[in-house]
């Protein structure tokens, strides 16, 4: 497709990801946070699947814009769930969660774009595929943490 159309790709990302973050932020106080990032996760995983069994050829110029447009959604749920779910976590110490957060999110994204030169598409999508099970996983046990922290306060308050 040439660089000239890597412009207009990252342009669809952007805007669909802002959107998708403010639609979020405005449903997100009827719609539980677990269920957000069940959707998002069900919604990446069918996304990776597409990339793993895609062949792109010139013509398929309107998918570059559809998978574009599905990655900037999901970065909108990941974006918007992970600020919310730190901001209850470090309400102490907000502002080194966020550093620490936005440190870790520009390293990974360095290592991979460090990375991306020398593995085939299929292997990015196994290792992202990977990232994504271990992400779950772990944040489900935050999560479990956070419900039962919150059971238990709620139950000394209403004694």
């Amino acid at each position: 497709m040439g660089l000239q159309n890597i412009g207009p790709i990252l342009i669809c990302f952007g805007t669909v990801s802002a959107v998708s973050s403010i639609a979020i932020g405005c449903i997100s106080r009827h719609i539980k946070r677990f269920a957000f990032m069940a959707a998002g996760a069900t919604f990446n995983g069918g996304l990776l699947i597409v990339l793993w069994l895609w062949r792109p050829v010139k013509q398929d110029v309107p998918n570059f814009y559809v998978v574009s447009a599905c990655m900037g959604l999901c970065d909108a749920i990941w974006q918007t769930q992970t600020y919310t779910l730190f901001g209850i976590l470090f309400s102490h110490k907000q502002e080194a969660a966020f550093a620490s957060y936005r440190m870790f999110h520009a390293g990974g994204c360095a290592v991979a774009f460090g990375y991306s030169y020398f593995l085939c598409v299929q292997t990015k999508v196994y290792i992202l595929a990977g990232s994504l099970v271990v992400s779950l996983a772990l944040y489900t046990i935050i999560e479990m943490k956070v419900q039962l922290q919150s059971q238990h306060i709620g139950d000394i308050v209403a004694l």
